[in-house]
Order: C-alpha cells, then sequence, then structure tokens
C-alpha cells in the first residue's frame, strides 16, 4: 500500500508504504518510495524524450514534473485566497492596507543587507 497525500499548504507530503509486509516502517523511512503508475504512450514518450534531453532517469522527470505542478497549484490557492482577502476588504479596511503598505515599501527601500549604510534620499517629488 503507498499513499502520498500533499496538504492544502502543500508543505508537508504524508506517506504510508508497505515494507516487511506490516504495513508500516521501522526506523527511517528510505528517501524514496517505490510506486507503479499507469501512463499515456503519449505521455510516457514525454517523459523518455525528456529524460533523454536532461540525461536523468524517467523517475527523476517524473518528480520534478509532479512537484512543479504541487508547487504550482500551492501558488494558484495562496493567489486566489490573497484575492479574495482583499476584494472582501471594506473601503477603510483598504485605505490603511495601501496606507501601511506604501510606509513598508519606503521603509524597506531605506533597509540595507550590506556591511556599508545605504545612502540617504531625498523626499520623492510627485
Amino acid at each position: 500500500m503507498c499513499e502520498v497525500r500533499c496538504g492544502v499548504a502543500g508543505a508537508q507530503l504524508s506517506g504510508v508504504a508497505s515494507s516487511r509486509g506490516n504495513g508500516r516502517y521501522i526506523g527511517r523511512m528510505p528517501s524514496k518510495l517505490k510506486v507503479s503508475l499507469s501512463l499515456s504512450p503519449e505521455v510516457l514518450a514525454l517523459v523518455d524524450r525528456a529524460a533523454k534531453q536532461r540525461k536523468h532517469t524517467r523517475s527523476a522527470v517524473v518528480e520534478q514534473w509532479l512537484r512543479r505542478a504541487v508547487t504550482t497549484e500551492i501558488e494558484q490557492t495562496i493567489e486566489q485566497a490573497t484575492a479574495e482577502y482583499y476584494q472582501s476588504l471594506r473601503v477603510a479596511e483598504r485605505a490603511a492596507d495601501e496606507s501601511l503598505s506604501k510606509a513598508l515599501s519606503r521603509a524597506a527601500r531605506r533597509v540595507s543587507y550590506d556591511e556599508g549604510a545605504a545612502p540617504r534620499r531625498g523626499r520623492a517629488q510627485r
């Protein structure tokens, strides 16, 4: 039995795999689990082509594609939730949020992460 789930945040992948016949691992889980996938000939041809071009294994290509797909799905979920949040704000809340955003942007421009201090800039002209 191999079950792999991805949470909404996508930060954690959890799995339970069969080993030693009892469905649980004793000690550390291996870094990779062996699974069987059924793919259409067209998709398999794409995997093989990508593996040949990159000089990777089929497994590496499929894992990269799956990770990219999960990451994209997570990013879309976050973007949708962010958009819904901003659409739900009232006029006063939007004004306060915009004011805070502008102030934080100005402050961030003054922060220097290098050894020398950031040059002071005059007031922006409008």
